[in-house]
């Protein structure tokens, strides 16, 4: 006759004590992790939240320090494809001749400045507010002048202030071997977020026949995310999470959300608490000239 299960004749607090005899070390080393800290996890975007960093910022629209002086430097301005450009040369530029490319070719920016003395060329052409295909095309046209004709590096510096962000991004997920890393400074991301479906502008620049054409575009920069995640080029923003011009939300906040959802693991975001669209950069623009520095030089952006 076979003989009972002991533990299933045995009282419940026996059953208890047998239970504990058999799995008990599996329980204590349960509680013991369950106790320690949580340990952080591989985050794909690496925010930075600077809390309370210019209550009273706002009245300048860029923070400009460190000046420099970059008037003495050769300055070249020419046109293409119709488009005005500028070219500063650095006055000992870094071997391969690396560029930082920006929307417009106006004076260098504080990044800018700053990379020029670290042997940088700034490089400004004229392109639309909204990153529209014409734009798109002239950056290109530029692009091959400069590496094919004058020894440009093949790696460009993408520079998107607010507006330019567009265009940096638009022309980045066409061209994304061609890119050393993106420096986005509040940039626009959604042209449904800025300048919004209602500008005459946006419409005849785009050919949009109505609002409503508008409202359903979805070749936006924010509908790009996945392009970037899968290239892994490095990303920096600089932005205010009190933008009202730009909503972070609406732009940075919905790339970065896409961005992690499609795997990306290469983006630093600076978040500068209790500050507006404005002013752009930081008090100290050091972590995105050594960002910038070490995506040229190709090295690793996270140690």
């Amino acid at each position: 006759m076979k003989k009972p299960c002991l533990i299933a004749n045995c009282s419940k607090s026996l059953w208890i004590a047998a239970a504990l005899v058999q799995f008990g070390p599996m329980l204590v080393l349960a509680q013991s992790a369950a106790e320690k800290p949580a340990q952080p996890t591989a985050r794909g975007v690496d925010v930075r939240l600077l809390k309370d960093y210019d209550p009273g910022g706002g009245a300048a629209a860029f923070y400009n320090e460190p000046q420099t002086d970059w008037s003495h430097l050769h300055i070249e301005n020419f046109e293409l494809d119709g488009a005005r450009v500028r070219i500063v040369a650095p006055a000992k530029p870094l071997p391969g001749k690396p560029w930082l490319l920006e929307r417009c070719a106006a004076d260098p920016l504080q990044v800018a400045r700053v990379l020029l003395e670290k042997g940088v060329y700034f490089v400004g052409m004229d392109a639309d507010d909204f990153g529209s295909p014409q734009g798109v095309a002239r950056w290109s046209a530029l692009y091959t002048e400069l590496t094919t004709k004058r020894g440009f590096s093949k790696k460009v510096v993408l520079e998107g202030y607010s507006r330019s962000g567009l265009v940096a991004y638009n022309w980045a997920a066409e061209n994304p071997e061609k890119v050393a890393c993106i420096y986005g400074d509040a940039p626009v991301m959604c042209v449904q977020s800025w300048p919004g479906v209602k500008d005459k502008e946006l419409l005849r620049i785009y050919g949009f026949k109505s609002e409503a054409e508008a409202l359903a575009y979805n070749k936006n920069p924010v509908d790009k995310a996945r392009i970037f995640a899968q290239a892994n080029m490095p990303i920096i923003h600089v932005c205010g999470d009190r933008d009202d011009a730009v909503r972070y939300e609406e732009n940075t906040g919905l790339f970065k959300e896409r961005y992690e959802k499609a795997g990306g693991r290469n983006m630093t975001i600076i978040l500068k608490g209790g500050v507006g669209h404005h002013p752009h950069g930081l008090k100290d623009p050091s972590p995105v000239v050594e960002f910038i520095l070490r995506a040229i030089q190709d090295k690793p952006l996270r140690e």
